[in-house]
């Protein structure tokens, strides 16, 4: 019985906010399917989706990050993360990435560094038992060799299906750990 008041307290505004774990995976996963089926014109013309995207991704993490801030112990990466991909967004905004090259190589910038915050938030994530924490894992290391290869190899950057997989390993942890925590909520009231 005790072990649920505290899950009950510790969820209470994760559990609450959900949406926005939702929210941010579909964005995410949306633009990953975009990027992917898009003629590879429409991706270069067609940069203002990834720019709104990015920064619609971080407000989103950003305001899932603050009112759960309670229930969170490390929330200030979460911020991190959030506060950098909307920076990245408005940089992107002031210069002229109408080059798929470009583009590709600011998108990869972000994916690295979101990718390294959700690893190192991993120590956090396995201390809650009810996350499987090597899905989250799996989809950081993921994210972060095909950053990185975007990054290193321009050549392959021009590869939509590259920069397309980025968003959709991104949305997948976030989708997983929304359902997760709901799962919890289900389990505390059926108890």
């Amino acid at each position: 019985m005790r072990t649920t008041r505290i899950k009950q307290r510790e969820f209470k505004n994760s559990v609450a906010h959900s949406w926005a774990l939702f929210a941010l995976g579909g964005v995410s996963l949306l633009t990953g399917l975009w990027a992917l089926f898009a003629p590879t014109a429409a991706l270069t013309s067609g940069h203002l989706f990834f720019i709104l995207s990015i920064i619609l991704i971080g407000v989103l993490h950003y305001v899932y990050m603050r009112v759960t801030r309670t229930d969170v112990y490390e929330w200030s990466w979460g911020i991190a993360a959030a506060i950098f991909g909307i920076i990245i967004g408005l940089v992107m905004t002031s210069k002229e990435c109408t080059q798929w090259n470009i583009l590709s190589f600011y998108l990869a910038i972000w994916g690295f560094v979101q990718f390294f915050i959700m690893l190192t938030i991993i120590s956090v994530i396995k201390n809650r038992k009810f996350v499987n924490w090597i899905i989250i894992l799996v989809c950081a290391i993921a994210g972060l060799a095909l950053s990185t290869t975007l990054i290193v190899n321009p050549i392959i950057a021009s590869s939509k299906f590259i920069v397309s997989s980025l968003f959709i390993i991104y949305a997948m942890p976030h989708f997983y750990y929304a359902i997760q925590v709901n799962r919890v909520q289900v389990n505390i009231s059926n108890n």
